[in-house]
């Protein structure tokens, strides 16, 4: 373990608004000796705190960080959003990390504002997709593949029934298949419109927040939107899927994203199935389906229920497993603590 390091995350994203990539892996850098310096984005926020949600990780808000004693050497400023590019000069820092997530195209478009402000300035960017590393591999040697990963622990738990079915999902007896995040375009919704309305014998649940969409599009009788739910309850719900979907668009942005679901819900040793973009036909424990092959859709997931067992089960938990957080944690320490000692 390396000395005490300092990780800033500027501005971004709400950290209690929803449980993502920049909460995950700083929680586990911050089990292996980081202090986490969070600043929260919340327009709406009037007050200004400074609270410390685990030992040595802070949360703040309308305060200026380098002013704080927590803040007491220079930090590692880890920048997600591109734009924030425009910002840097205001976050002095011992090392410039790019954590490039998102493929700055179709609705990520407005991410190539700053984007090449930030290759060129970043020390070292971390890639989630084998898409962006290669992308981002054109302007900078020091890129490293860091995809997303999985909180085993908790997704591990839905491996079996566990508590009682939540109330707001259905209570026949009919498959569940089942997707959790956001509610979204980048999803093929004539896809899963088609698959539902020629499969009457399956329920579709479908858990999240509503993301540049007003409303749910789907209104069929076997297709359940229950909202968003906090993180906490998402096992209550995933033990009692049958199937896991992520049917999204095979789009250029889609085919750059690496999702973390992907890797949630094998932690539980679920059944995966997934349209074919990139990161999903690239590994070996998810079911590509064809959006064409709506019609074959139940054949299919019955065929693949038919054929699970243990076996196979534990194989993707350990898949799962190997890919934590903890894991990616591993990688980003080896890559800081390589480029500080050069230094």
């Amino acid at each position: 373990m390396i000395a005490l390091e300092i990780v800033l995350y500027p501005p971004t994203i709400n950290y209690y608004l929803s449980y993502q990539r920049p909460q995950q892996l700083f929680k586990a850098l911050n089990k292996i000796g980081y202090r986490i310096i969070f600043c929260n984005y919340n327009p709406e926020d009037r007050t200004g705190y400074f609270n410390e949600i685990f030992q040595d990780f802070f949360v703040c808000s309308k305060i200026n960080p380098y002013k704080m004693s927590k803040l007491d050497k220079m930090p590692i400023l880890w920048i997600t959003y591109p734009p924030f590019a425009s910002y840097l000069d205001q976050y002095p820092n011992k090392l410039l990390i790019f954590d490039a997530i998102d493929e700055p195209s179709d609705e990520f478009e407005s991410w190539q504002n700053g984007l090449d402000i930030l290759r060129r300035k970043s020390d070292i960017i971390f890639a989630t997709s084998k898409k962006l590393y290669n992308d981002n591999k054109l302007y900078k040697d020091n890129v490293f593949l860091c995809p997303n990963g999985t909180d085993y622990d908790y997704f591990s738990r839905a491996e079996n029934i566990f508590s009682d079915k939540p109330y707001d999902m259905p209570r026949d007896n009919k498959i569940t298949v089942g997707y959790f995040g956001a509610i979204a375009t980048w999803v093929n919704w004539a896809f899963v419109y088609n698959t539902a309305l020629c499969n009457p014998d399956i329920n579709f649940i479908f858990i999240g927040p509503l993301f540049n969409m007003s409303r749910f599009p789907i209104r069929l009788s076997n297709v359940y939107y229950l909202g968003k739910k906090p993180y906490d309850k998402l096992v209550n719900y995933l033990q009692y899927f049958d199937i896991c979907f992520i049917p999204f668009k095979v789009t250029n942005m889609i085919n750059g994203c690496n999702p973390i679901k992907m890797y949630e819900y094998l932690s539980a040793g679920k059944i995966v199935v997934a349209t074919d973009f990139a990161e999903a036909a690239g590994c070996e424990f998810i079911n590509i389906i064809k959006s064409k092959d709506y019609i074959l859709f139940g054949k299919i997931v019955k065929k693949l229920l038919d054929e699970n067992n243990e076996d196979i089960k534990m194989k993707r938990k350990e898949f799962a497993k190997n890919n934590s957080w903890d894991e990616r944690a591993k990688v980003v320490d080896e890559v800081i603590k390589k480029y500080l000692n050069k230094i």
